[in-house]
């Protein structure tokens, strides 16, 4: 399967496959913030911080459903998912993954963190690539 595809679907197949793989870091990471307590450290209590998650994996699969039934939007939704999961975790744990110390749960912690930076760059980008190849046919 080729991540940019000739036809817009083989593209696209791509973003979907990488999209789901993404439930794989981001699920046991977050619970692991939750238990550590991050977002009461930016002042968000548990009860909204599960909405907003819950919004956030909504928007995420939208973006499979569509990007299954090849539409274009199924990229600009993940372009957007893979961007934001890609920035909070630069932001929020980049010195933590940085760090020699021990860190959580310990080595599992830091593979969360650097999974979702590669996962959610690889998705930023290869629907940013799908989308700027599906403009030029």
């Amino acid at each position: 399967m080729a991540l940019i595809g000739d036809g817009r679907k083989d593209g696209m197949k791509a973003v979907l496959w990488i999209s789901l793989f993404g439930f794989w870091v981001t699920v046991p990471h977050v619970a692991e913030d939750f238990v550590f307590g991050v977002p009461q450290k930016y002042g968000v209590s548990l009860t909204l911080a599960g909405i907003l998650l819950a919004a956030g994996y909504f928007v995420q699969m939208i973006g499979i459903v569509l990007l299954a039934l090849g539409r274009r939007a199924g990229l600009v939704l993940s372009l957007l998912v893979g961007s934001v999961w890609l920035a909070g975790a630069l932001w929020d744990h980049l010195p933590d993954l940085l760090k020699e110390s021990p860190y959580r749960e310990g080595p599992i912690s830091k593979v969360w963190i650097a999974g979702i930076i590669l996962w959610g760059g690889s998705l930023a980008a290869v629907s940013f690539l799908n989308l700027r190849h599906s403009r030029r046919r």
